[in-house]
Formats: C-alpha cells, sequence, structure tokens
C-alpha cells in the first residue's frame, strides 16, 4: 500500500530485532529500493497501551527522523501501536498506515467486489484438512471485537453460551 501512495516509505519498528528483519522483507519483496529507513521506538510492546504519551512521542520522534531521511509515507510495524496513525498523520503530513486497518479493509473490499488470489498463480494448497464439526463450533464460540465500518464504533460480535455439560457422577 505505501508504494502506492508515495515514492518512499519508512517503517517504524518496536524492538531493535525487527529492524533486520523487516529489512529483509523489504528485499524480499524487492521494495528496498524505496525503503528510506527503519525507525526504532524502543517501547516494550506491553507499554504502548499503558503509556500512550510516551508511545506517541516515540512515534512522532521516530516518524520526524524518517522523513528526514526521505520518507514520504510511515508504516507502523506493530499491531499494539493501533490508534496512533490517525494524529501522526495529522500532524506529520504524510501518510501512516496500520498494518491491521489496512488488512482489515483490503479484505472487506476485496470480499465486496468478489475478488480473490489467482488461482492460476496461488493455485489450491496441499494437504488441507477441513475442520470437524467440533473445531468448527470452537471457532464460532471465539469473540471478535468489529469495527463497524459505516460508524467506527466498535461493536463486540455476539456469541451464543456454550452450555454446560450435565455432571453424570
Amino acid at each position: 500500500m505505501s508504494v502506492s501512495l508515495s515514492n518512499k516509505f519508512s517503517i517504524l519498528a518496536v524492538c531493535d530485532i525487527e529492524v533486520a528483519v523487516d529489512h529483509r522483507i523489504a528485499a524480499e519483496y524487492q521494495v528496498s529500493h524505496r525503503l528510506a529507513s527503519v525507525e526504532l521506538l524502543d517501547v516494550p510492546v506491553m507499554d504502548m497501551h499503558r503509556f500512550p504519551d510516551k508511545t506517541y512521542e516515540a512515534a512522532l520522534e521516530a516518524g520526524l527522523k524518517a522523513i528526514g531521511k526521505g520518507a514520504d509515507t510511515l508504516i507502523l510495524g506493530c499491531t499494539g501501536s493501533i490508534g496512533l496513525a490517525p494524529r501522526l498523520q495529522q500532524e506529520l503530513n504524510i501518510p501512516v498506515l496500520e498494518g491491521s486497518s489496512i488488512g482489515f479493509y483490503t479484505l472487506e473490499n476485496m470480499i465486496r467486489l468478489n475478488l480473490s488470489q489467482s488461482k492460476k498463480w496461488f493455485g489450491a494448497p496441499d494437504n488441507v484438512v477441513p475442520l470437524t464439526d467440533e473445531e468448527y463450533q470452537q471457532y464460532q464460540e471465539i469473540t471478535y471485537t468489529l469495527v463497524d465500518s459505516d460508524t467506527k464504533i466498535n461493536v463486540p460480535r455476539k456469541t451464543k453460551k456454550k452450555k454446560k455439560p450435565k455432571r453424570t457422577d
């Protein structure tokens, strides 16, 4: 998405291990020449939501560094940074992408447009084992939080309560 929006992009990484990984992934996707930098936030994932001001300031500082290195789009490299994009985008005046939002809305639009991957290119996966009825039921019982695309309000998905098995002792 970032290469569709700009010439150069930077990734804001949470930990130093990600820096090398992000460079490798950019090379694998053949976009290294468009990667301006990978900037380290240096905020532990578990602290990101506990200390939102510290997280925002670290992201802002990293974003300014990235812009100084030629970035005209930022990618937030961790789902723990959800919620930072709108404020950063407004303050830095460049696109700021959250991977989970991009993925969600891309999938939503693919479904609405009845699009899927090319079967000629991707083919069917080998050795796929379908879910059993029990596995499917367990999957259905998981509670998700969906973002209502019209109201932008978090809407908890309703699930049926599982009946407790009767004791036989």
